[in-house]
C-alpha cells in the first residue's frame, strides 16, 4: 500500500541553476484510506529574477486524504507555497505591476489553501461538494483570502460518457 516517487529537473540548465526542480512523494492505500505527502523545490526560473541574481529555492507541500465511508466519501488536504524572499533580485516581468509583468507576477510571500470535500453516489450519478480557504500572507500588510466553494453532479451516460453539471464561486477580498 505505500508507494513513493521522486521527480528531479535539469531546470534552464546555465551555470546559475535556474529553474532546477525537485520533488518527492510518498503515498498509502489500504482499504477505505488514501493518503498522500509531497514536498518540492524549484529555484527560480532565469525570466523571474535579473541576470546577476542568485536563484532561490521557492518550495512546497501538500498533504491530503481520502476515504471511503462506503455511502460517501471524504476529501481533505492542505499545500503551501513559499515564494521568493528577495523581492530585490526579480525581474520586471516577476514584478507585480511592472510594465510587461507576468499574470504569474506575486508579492506574497506564501500561499495557503485548505480544502474539504465530499462525493456521494446519488441515482445514475455521483454528487460533488468542496469549499476551499486560500490565504496570501504578505510581510508588513494585511493578508490576501480567498473561499472557494464548488458543487458538481456527474451523470453517466456509459462507462465512457459522462454529462455533468457545476457551480463554483470565488469570494476574494481586496488582496487576494
Amino acid at each position: 500500500g505505500l508507494t513513493g516517487k521522486l521527480m528531479v529537473t535539469a531546470g534552464n540548465e546555465n551555470s546559475r541553476g535556474t529553474g532546477q526542480l525537485i520533488n518527492a512523494s510518498v503515498a498509502y492505500t489500504s482499504g477505505p484510506l488514501s493518503a498522500t505527502a509531497v514536498v518540492g523545490g524549484v529555484r527560480q526560473g532565469a525570466a523571474m529574477i535579473t541576470t546577476t541574481a542568485s536563484p532561490e529555492w521557492m518550495r512546497s507541500w501538500m498533504v491530503g486524504a481520502k476515504y471511503d465511508f462506503g455511502v460517501a466519501k471524504v476529501f481533505a488536504g492542505a499545500y503551501q507555497f513559499t515564494g521568493p524572499q528577495n523581492f530585490a533580485n526579480l525581474s520586471s516581468v516577476a514584478t507585480l505591476g511592472a510594465p510587461g509583468a507576468s499574470t504569474q507576477a506575486y508579492t506574497w510571500d506564501k500561499n495557503r489553501i485548505l480544502w474539504l470535500g465530499a462525493s456521494v453516489p446519488m441515482g445514475p450519478g455521483v454528487l460533488l461538494a468542496q469549499v476551499a480557504r486560500e490565504t496570501f500572507p504578505y510581510a508588513g500588510t494585511s493578508d490576501g483570502a480567498a473561499t472557494i466553494l464548488g458543487l458538481a453532479y456527474d451523470y453517466y451516460l456509459s462507462k465512457r460518457t459522462v454529462v455533468y453539471a457545476s457551480y463554483g464561486q470565488v469570494t476574494n477580498n481586496g488582496r487576494a
